[in-house]
């Protein structure tokens, strides 16, 4: 699989204090997984995306993050998806990037 600058920046960078990431494609875009488990999402066009719950949502919303709308599909309306853009100051800082990942992937039953 090509990645991208982006996502090259991510597994080599931005997610080092979270061991092994595996990458896999997913809505056009590409799915992140820590243990087994996805936590992250990032768009055709990049950006990064964490999936969230009711209640992880909240520290999303106040931030400025934005719910992704998946449009791919032919027969269905979009679809809102449980990911939720990452702030840039928290991508920013790889320590609060990897505690808000780790929260991501303890919401997942993906394994």
């Amino acid at each position: 699989m090509k990645l991208t600058p982006y996502i090259e920046y991510l597994l080599e960078d931005a997610f080092t204090e979270l061991g092994p990431i595996a990458v896999k494609r997913m809505f056009g875009g590409y799915g992140y997984y820590l243990e087994g488990r996805i936590f992250a999402f990032s768009g055709p066009d990049d950006g990064l995306m964490f999936k969230v719950n009711e209640e992880t949502s909240k520290k999303y919303i106040a931030m400025g993050g934005e719910q992704f709308i998946y449009e791919g599909h032919k027969s269905k309306k979009p679809t809102h998806m449980p990911y939720w853009t990452v702030p840039d100051e928290v991508i920013e800082d790889r320590v609060k990037l990897a505690e808000w990942a780790r929260e991501s992937a303890s919401l997942s039953s993906d394994k």
